[in-house]
This record gives structure tokens, sequence and C-alpha cells, in this order.
């Protein structure tokens, strides 16, 4: 008689506990090869189970190769050839796993390479884990939108109504380029912006990073220059690196990247593709004038280097003028536009979408057959119905009142506390940055961000958004999550830390 027992307490499934006793047994030799085991029926009535988890346990045993069995005959431990000498000393020698990590590819080694300035540093550390848990932290970091705006039972209702007038037709594959629905209706929003197209001239991503994605696999090869505003995106970086690209960042201020010094970099190279965000730009939260917009593309068209426009949060602008974006003035298709619901909506949303040319889209959806058959039809037509029955136009409203008053506290915060000598900050007329930079300070910019740790205050380090290091300290302030106390409250420990520093140091 086989000698098991199970514990109907224990968490582990009763299969898994009678397997791993045999095979207890088969190591220490209690079972030995060719033992014939109790059958599925007899062993069931001893354990006082149901047969059907006898039998998942032999399968288990079975094929992991410790018992042998065939139709009409007993189940028995495995025979198992036994091994030479040499190669016994050569098995116990040799790496029981692969180290795929020795695999990799030299652009995937170049690309986590530069994750230590960019994207790991976005990964909390053991001591801000424990800040996170804390209600008392104030978050001037996160770049998603509040959780208490979003408009989760609108979104709901929209999609529950999808489903239910589609039907089956959302659970099947969808059209590569993207839901229909949602391309038709947003070439009829984008219009709004005038950017006038059609819906093949647009195709639904995952987010404004899986279009970016795209677009680096199709137009970046080995050596090929990609210029941006310095700072930029912080995710260009390491984009860049898996793609052999070299990045050449060009000085921007308040108003912009520098045109002249962009002109000057396109004479030596030429064969470029340029990267912008005109309005508020991450991580400086700056917009660009008309004049500037205009400039770029003319400067665009003499040196035929596309432009990649990210139309990061186009929608929140909450003062002044609204400037049309450069692919309004686009007529020959040097602009490939970008843009993402998910730092309006929701971060989980995961719909971005590229607008271009007809025939370089053709190109973009067969390149993306290769690793995505479609996108997430259920989601997309949700979209499609949250912009046409007008809800979202309603969302947008109603954030533009709660996050101009955010703005509107931080900008009087930061004018209180932050008049400082050396200290400079942008003032952004929509979103939710603003940029500050703390000119040839007397300390590190870790030992800074330590100091402002201790007081709980979350921030983002400006490193994050160079390609190379800095003499100043400069921090990206986000209004997103925090409320109108905590903005203004976060920014005065902000002042207060830099006179503490000052202090330290005279």
């Amino acid at each position: 008689m086989l000698l098991l027992s199970v514990d109907r307490q224990r968490k582990i499934p009763l299969f898994k506990q009678i397997s791993e006793q045999i095979r207890r047994m088969i190591s220490i030799e209690v079972l030995k090869e060719g033992d014939r085991l109790p059958s599925t029926r007899e062993l069931a009535n001893q354990l006082k189970l149901n047969r059907s988890t006898i039998s998942r346990a032999y399968e288990e045993l079975w094929a992991l190769g410790f018992l042998e069995s065939s139709s009409g005959t007993y189940t028995r431990v495995r025979k198992r050839a036994a091994l030479k000498a040499t190669e016994l000393n050569e098995a116990v020698s040799a790496p029981t796993h692969l180290n795929l990590v020795d695999k990799l590819t030299p652009s995937c080694k170049k690309m986590i390479s530069s994750l230590p300035k960019t994207i790991r540093l976005f990964e909390p550390s053991e001591e801000s884990k424990d800040l996170a848990h804390d209600s008392k932290v104030i978050d001037l970091s996160t770049l998603s939108p509040d959780p208490q705006l979003w408009p989760v039972d609108e979104f709901r209702k929209t999609l529950n109504h999808q489903i239910s007038f589609q039907g089956k037709t959302l659970f099947d594959y969808d059209d590569p380029a993207g839901n229909l629905g949602l391309r038709t209706a947003l070439a009829e929003y984008l219009g709004r912006h005038q950017i006038n197209l059609t819906p093949d001239e647009l195709i639904i991503t995952n987010g404004a990073q899986g279009a970016l994605d795209l677009i680096f696999r199709s137009l970046i090869s080995t050596g090929n220059r990609i210029i941006t505003e310095k700072p930029t995106y912080s995710y260009i970086m390491p984009l860049s690196k898996y793609y052999g690209a070299n990045l050449i960042q060009i000085p921007t201020d308040h108003s912009g990247m520098d045109l002249k010094i962009l002109e000057k970099t396109l004479k030596k190279e030429p064969s470029s593709i340029i990267y912008t965000m005109p309005n508020f730009q991450n991580p400086m939260g700056i917009s660009t004038t008309q004049e500037h917009r205009e400039n770029l593309l003319r400067i665009c068209e003499t040196y035929k280097a596309p432009l990649i426009e990210d139309g990061f949060l186009e929608e929140l602008k909450y003062t002044g003028k609204t400037i049309l974006p450069i692919k309004s003035m686009d007529k020959k298709d040097y602009v490939i536009y970008i843009g993402s619901f998910s730092k309006v909506l929701f971060p989980s949303l995961r719909i971005g979408w590229i607008a271009a040319n007809p025939s370089y889209i053709e190109k973009l959806i067969e390149l993306r057959r290769m690793t995505e058959l479609s996108g997430n039809a259920i989601i997309q037509a949700t979209m499609a119905g949250y912009l046409n029955n007008g809800m979202y136009e309603k969302y947008v409203r109603k954030i533009h009142t709660k996050y101009r008053e955010r703005l509107q506290v931080a900008m009087q915060a930061a004018r209180s506390w932050l008049d400082l000598p050396g200290l400079k900050f942008t003032k952004p007329s929509g979103g939710f940055l603003f940029w500050i930079s703390w000119e040839n300070p007397p300390c590190r910019e870790d030992y800074f961000l330590k100091k402002i740790q201790s007081k709980n205050i979350s921030l983002t380090p400006g490193s994050r958004f160079f390609a190379s290091p800095q003499v100043h300290i400069n921090m990206r302030i986000s209004i997103a999550r925090a409320n109108p106390e905590e903005i203004s409250l976060g920014i005065k420990e902000i002042g207060s830390t830099i006179r503490e520093i000052l202090r330290e140091k005279q």
C-alpha cells in the first residue's frame, strides 16, 4: 500500500499534495524504478478522494517524467537510462539554466544601459516606496490625470452600450489600422484643431509610446539622427538607443527650440528626423508661438526632414489664444502627428494614434501586423462612442476648470516662494507641468532630492530629460494629482529647501 495523506486545510491543491509526496518517495528511493503504483480507483478509495484528483496527480508526474503507463497496463515508476561517468560529470558541472541575458542583442543592451538615468529612475527607491504609502506625501511628480476626476461611470455606460449595440462583432479581430468607428470619430475630432484628414490617414496605436515605437521602426536605422528639444521627453532617449540612432538635443528656452541652432545642425546633418512637442512640452510645460511653428515647418521643408509632432495635452489650454498644431499647416506631408487619450482620460486606456500621409499609414499597418494582428476593438469602439455622444467634450470642460485652478495656484506659489537669485520657472498656459531651473547650485542633484524627500515631497528630477549631465539642478513639477492646498504647500517647501541649502553652503 502506498502511504499517502492529504490535508484539506492547506491551500495547496489536493492533486499537488499527492504528486509532491510521490516525487519525494521516488527521490529517496522508497519507490524505485519499475515499481507499480496503485490504480487511480484504488488510491481514490484509500484517500477518500475523487478519482479525477488521482488521475490529475498521475498525469502531472507522467508529464514531468517520473511515471510511465500505457493503455491496459499499470502505472509504474519510470526507468531512466544510467548516465556514463563522463556524462555524469558534465551534467554536474554544466549550468542548470540557460542565461538568456547573455543573449540579448547589442541594441537591447544599449537601450538598457541608458535606463538608470531615464526609466529606472521613475521606479521608486525603497525609501520612496515607504513614502508612497504615507498619505502626507505631496505628489508633484506623477504625470497622469487625477483618479478623482476619472469619468468611470460614464465610460462604463458607454462600454455597455457598445457591447449591446454591436454585439459579437467587437469580440473578433478588428481592422489592423484600428476600429473604423474610432478613426472616423477621431478624424472629426482632429478637424476641430484644423487637422483635416480622412480615417485612412490614421492608425490607432497602443498609446503615444506605441506610436513612437512604430514610427521609429519604420524610419530609423543604425546611424540615423534624431533631433529633439533639450530637455525632451525622457523615453525618447532609450528608444533612440534601441534603434541605433544618434540623439542630438537642441537648446530650448521658454520660447521653444532654438531654430538657428537647429538649422545649423541640419546643414551638417541633413538626413535627420525631428521630434517636437509644441504644446505644454514635457518636461518644461512651454508652448511655442505660431511664428515659431511656421518657421520650424519651413526648416523641415528646406532640409527635407520629417517632423514628429507630439500633440501632448493638445486640449488642455486654459488661458490665451489657441495656437493650431503644426500638422494643420502641413501641405507637403512633412509632419507625422501623434496623440493619445491616456493623459486626459486614464492611463490604462492605451489609445494613441498616428496621423500622416495615407501611403505611409498603409506601410505602418503592414509593419504593425508582424507584432499586433489588431488592437482592442472593445475599448476602441467604446472610445468612439464616448467621442460621438459628446461625453468626452463635456469631461474636458470639467477638468479645464479643475486644472486651471491648480495651475493658477502653482504660479502664485512659485511667484511667492521661488523668487530667488539663479532660480527660474516656466509659466505655462495649460497642461499639467512647469519647470524649475536652479542655475549654479551649491550642491548636487542627489543631495537636493534627499532634502526634498525628507519633507515628504515627490517631484521629478530634471536630469532624466537630458542626454548628457547638466551643471544646473532642474525639476519637473506636475499638478496632475495634487489638490490646490498640496500644490501651494509643496512649492513653498521647495523654496524653503533651496533657502536652507543656500544657508548651509554659505
